[in-house]
Order: structure tokens, then C-alpha cells, then sequence
């Protein structure tokens, strides 16, 4: 397999990886920050830990490279508004114009009216190619009862109902 067949072969199939939509939130002295996420995964349950990746381009990275506790935000079906802020340009606090948004006790901003929102504290991080790999322990856990996660799968989005 070549190079190219290999790389069009492997796009194909993650495309087929049905993946919540998440926002990920920072807060520092200079303001409050998110970034649209899908590289995103349950670590483990002892503690009870995420793995985050994130491009090394991307306006998180540094703040999390310097260890910055984050939220992870997914999102429902009917926020893909709040999504569309954070792909399609806003920047800083408009980024957060739309939703409920609300600062937990560890100062971090958080979606109360999303799916459900993880607060984690830095654990770890290392780097790997074009991105970062990041290890939140969680500190607390927002879930809404209605289930209607915002799905991204093959380039598009739907919703699943539970």
C-alpha cells in the first residue's frame, strides 16, 4: 500500500468513527478560552481521568502544555450553534455568546445547559507529532438527563436519541 492509498484508506475510515462533539474550556488571568473538540476519550474509571489531543496549532495548546486545568463539554444536539463559534472564527469571549455557560468552583467554564460537562485537573501531557496528549483527572461532573449527544460522522452531524 502506498503512502497516499494508505493515507485516503485511513481518513475513509475514521470517518466511520461516530464521535460526540465537545468544547473544550480554559480559564487564566487574561480570559476565558474554548476550542471545538473530538480527539477526546474516557481514560480511565480509578481515577476517574480523560485523554485529550490537541493540535499543536491550536489556541489551547499552550495553556494546556503549561499544565492548565480544562473542561470537557459535550455537546447536545441542538448546540451546534455554540459548535459554529468555535470553527468558523470567533475568537476569545464570543466564543461563548451562545449557551449557559457557568464557572465551576475551580474557575473553569463550564455548559450547564450541554449534554454533560467533565472538569479535569492536569495530570499529564506529552507530545506526539502534530499534537499534544493530555491527561485530566476529574475534579467534577455535570450530566443532563435528556440523552441527544450532537454526533459528527462522515463529515456531517446527526443526533442520537436514548
Amino acid at each position: 500500500m502506498t503512502k497516499e492509498s494508505l493515507q485516503q484508506a485511513f481518513k475513509s475510515a475514521t470517518q466511520l468513527h461516530a464521535k460526540s462533539t465537545m468544547i473544550v474550556t480554559i480559564c487564566d488571568d487574561s480570559g476565558r478560552y474554548a476550542m471545538a473538540a473530538t480527539a477526546v476519550l474516557q481514560l480511565t474509571e480509578e481515577p476517574p481521568s480523560m485523554l485529550l489531543c490537541v493540535e499543536k496549532k491550536a489556541s489551547l495548546y499552550p495553556f494546556l502544555k503549561k499544565g492548565a486545568d480544562f473542561c470537557i463539554n459535550i455537546l447536545s444536539e441542538t448546540q451546534d450553534n455554540i459548535l459554529e463559534l468555535c470553527v468558523n472564527g470567533a475568537q476569545g469571549e464570543e466564543r461563548f455568546s451562545m449557551g449557559d455557560w457557568r464557572t465551576s468552583q475551580f474557575g473553569i467554564p463550564y455548559l450547564a445547559d450541554g449534554q454533560a460537562s467533565i472538569i479535569c485537573s492536569s495530570a499529564e501531557c506529552w507530545e506526539y507529532t502534530t499534537h499534544g496528549v493530555f491527561v485530566g483527572i476529574a475534579s467534577e461532573a455535570y450530566v443532563n438527563s435528556d440523552v441527544s449527544p450532537l454526533i459528527y460522522y462522515r463529515q456531517g452531524f446527526t443526533s442520537l436519541r436514548a
